[in-house]
């Protein structure tokens, strides 16, 4: 069962964000991308057994267990939002293939990048990470096995089908 996270419930956007604020400590990058997340998203939604666990988590403060469940968050909350496709670890300057300058990764380059692979309907960067809704969702696979471990930059990206 999926909650809405803008309820008038316990489990509500307010208490869901206070949790991770509280756990922040454990994972400053994944509870603040999912903060981020959580708030752009305009009906986001997470089942009730992670809400569970995370109520849990807040009460043990288990690190590890966090971070598995910050992923599962991370993949509801990308559906909720319509995503289909992320790209992670992307830095914030990289060489321009074309003039072998030193840009910035930013909203145009990446576009500009992903739709060579089709159409993209959708972007969102937040920390790092670049959210992305495909048009064709068959394209996801065929991008993630071109540019998953690839370097941009001096980082290594990873990707993830959703």
């Amino acid at each position: 069962m999926t909650v809405p996270l803008n309820t008038s419930e316990p489990n509500n956007t307010s208490s869901i964000l206070a949790m991770l604020k509280q756990l922040r400590y454990l994972n400053t990058k994944g509870c603040d991308r999912t903060i981020d997340l959580i708030n752009y998203c305009k009906n986001p939604s997470i089942d009730a057994k992670t809400l569970q666990e995370m109520q849990l988590i807040n009460i043990n403060k288990n690190a590890n267990k966090l971070n598995s469940l910050l992923g599962r968050i991370e993949v509801q909350l990308m559906k909720s939002c319509g995503f289909n496709f992320a790209v992670y670890n992307i830095p914030s300057h990289a060489n321009d293939q074309t003039t072998d300058e030193i840009t910035p990764t930013n909203y145009e380059n990446i576009r500009a990048t992903l739709e060579q692979f089709g159409k993209v309907d959708q972007l969102k960067i937040i920390r790092g990470t670049v959210y992305t809704k495909f048009h064709n969702k068959s394209v996801c696979n065929q991008t993630h096995s071109t540019i998953n471990n690839m370097q941009l930059g001096n980082n290594i990206i990873t990707t993830m089908v959703v």
